[in-house]
């Protein structure tokens, strides 16, 4: 056998150290400084006055004050997906309790991810704080800059190849029954703080908390939320639960409301090609689930032949189980409204497909407490003998 020479040798062995070095460097970055694939980034904003404030969290409003950064996000992406390649999958947290925002990546063995943005969108009403589902991925994020089509954006999937699109920035809202009429969106509620309860490589489980305070029939109320995100390794799905209290001394009721118009599988097609599904039935038109016969209802990405659509679409299915007490409404329909769903109308809206959840009159006493578990999700398409249809991951778990 040939033999390395001395110089050779050396090199090698110079080379071996180097990786060793940086591999320590990078386990104890991770687990000392909690640097991350997502926040391995210094950002240099400019401020109002002029001057410039350096710091490693970008809220997804700061964009525009960007003038320069330092990343070295794409080190701990490799890491990562090294570690999970040789046997170890991993789930990795970013998370910013001061500002209520962070992801959750999965890097699984088979070289698949599974993404969950949290908090990370902006809109008219504001940047909500907590553990609300959607948005991007922050700049300097090696995934972000090498995902052009926007596909990994609230939670998403790669399948090996490409980013395919689960489910958009989840539209959350409460109105007070006998209250002004307002809807409580994710940036209308007071952020009050989070913890991370549990972060390892396989369970991440995380809790916010918020309030808002509003008048009833002239008298004040404090209607109080604990939200909590459970993720397990190797779950094509969370667990959300969304806990309401009575935290004054006036009973009230309210109308609780979740819902998306996700934009299964390609971004930029929007709702194109998403129809209506649930076990055994497909929805090519507005209408409503029947809640006693199904525990769950999502969109899938197969075109709607309905309006000649064909079914040149990813195949991808989200789905969405209420795993507490059902709703007093799951329905399908091409825009948000229980009330106007239209049974003779298709599925056909190219951006506004939406999928809706509704809790109506839920009474709270002073100190009453009601909670709403849902798991959030994906499903792929597989044959059972016939036809390929969404097969929905069965639930193992769920948050105590």
């Amino acid at each position: 056998m040939p033999t390395l020479s001395p110089r050779l040798k050396k090199g090698a062995l110079i080379a071996a150290a180097l990786i060793v070095v940086l591999v320590f460097s990078l386990v104890i970055a991770r687990q000392v400084f909690h640097l991350t694939s997502t926040n391995a980034v210094i950002y240099f904003l400019r401020l109002a006055d002029g001057s410039l404030e350096i710091t490693n969290h970008l809220r997804p409003d700061e964009n525009d004050r960007v003038e320069r950064m330092l990343d070295i996000s794409c080190l701990f992406n490799v890491f990562a997906k090294a570690q999970a390649t040789i046997g170890l999958g991993n789930i990795e947290l970013t998370w910013s309790e001061r500002n209520g925002d962070g992801v959750i990546k999965e890097f699984r063995l088979d070289g698949t991810e599974l993404l969950i943005v949290l908090s990370r969108f902006a809109n008219d009403e504001g940047t909500p704080q907590g553990l609300f589902i959607g948005g991007d991925l922050p700049l300097g994020d090696t995934q972000r800059s090498s995902e052009a089509a926007n596909n990994n954006t609230g939670i998403a999937y790669y399948d090996g190849k490409r980013w395919n699109h689960i489910w958009c920035s989840l539209n959350e809202g409460v109105s007070l029954v006998d209250g002004d009429k307002t809807v409580y969106g994710p940036e209308k509620w007071n952020y009050l703080g989070s913890t991370v309860l549990k972060s390892t490589s396989s369970e991440v489980v995380l809790e916010s908390r918020h309030e808002v305070r509003a008048l009833v029939r002239g008298a004040p109320v404090v209607l109080s939320m604990k939200r909590t995100v459970l993720k397990r390794l190797g779950d094509d799905y969370l667990i959300l639960k969304v806990e309401f209290s009575n935290q004054g001394r006036t009973p009230f009721a309210y109308s609780y409301e979740l819902g998306d118009e996700p934009w299964v599988g390609d971004f930029f097609r929007g709702s194109r090609g998403n129809i209506g599904w649930t076990d055994g039935e497909l929805f090519k038109y507005e209408d409503y689930v029947d809640t006693s016969r199904h525990k769950f209802a999502g969109y899938w990405d197969i075109g709607n032949d309905v309006i000649h659509e064909k079914h040149n679409f990813t195949g991808y299915a989200d789905f969405v189980e209420w795993l507490s007490g059902p709703p007093s409404f799951v329905y399908f329909a091409n825009n948000f409204g229980y009330d106007r769903v239209d049974e003779r109308k298709p599925l056909s809206s190219w951006n506004n497909r939406v999928l809706g959840l509704v809790w109506l009159n839920q009474a709270l006493r002073p100190g009453e407490r009601k909670e709403y578990v849902v798991a959030l999700g994906m499903a792929k398409p597989v044959s059972q003998g016939g036809p390929f249809f969404p097969l929905k991951p069965s639930m193992q778990l769920s948050v105590e």
